[in-house]
């Protein structure tokens, strides 16, 4: 069966979260709305000044995230995909790549296909985020230094 490209939801759990990075120039607000609380199956890891998400068959494997309606999903990703480092006619460069996932809502506890952008490089010399939460994991760095 061909997996649906026909979605208007969007996970995130990184710098495009609410409360990761308010002066982050691009507003994701302004493309979205009805934020739920969600989390995708995968491993997180720290490049830096952003995350990097995998894809994991592991069930105890979360990540932490904001789930949105794109009310317009179309211009949306014009933007996202150039925020993100996603060529969608050269994925070998592609920094990240768009693709639907499974994501489960929190509140409902509901499984439902929304997009997601996945690291494309390795992510062999990078330390994972403990808890699969980038919040947290902000807090937790920014009290320690």
């Amino acid at each position: 069966m061909a997996e649906s490209k026909h979605t208007d939801l969007l996970f995130v759990y990184g710098t495009l979260m609410h409360d990761a990075n308010p002066q982050l120039s691009f507003n994701l607000q302004d493309y979205g709305k009805n934020r739920k609380q969600a989390t995708f199956r995968g491993k997180l890891y720290d490049v830096g000044s952003y995350p990097a998400a995998i894809a994991s068959d592991q069930e105890t494997d979360k990540i932490f995230g904001e789930l949105y309606k794109l009310t317009n999903p179309e211009l949306a990703f014009v933007e996202l995909d150039v925020y993100e480092g996603y060529r969608p006619k050269d994925n070998e460069e592609s920094d990240y790549i768009r693709k639907v996932v499974t994501v489960y809502t929190l509140s409902e506890q509901k499984a439902v296909k929304a997009w997601i952008y996945l690291y494309n490089k390795s992510v062999d010399k990078l330390s994972p985020i403990p808890g699969g939460n980038y919040i947290e994991y902000l807090q937790t760095r920014s009290s320690s230094e």
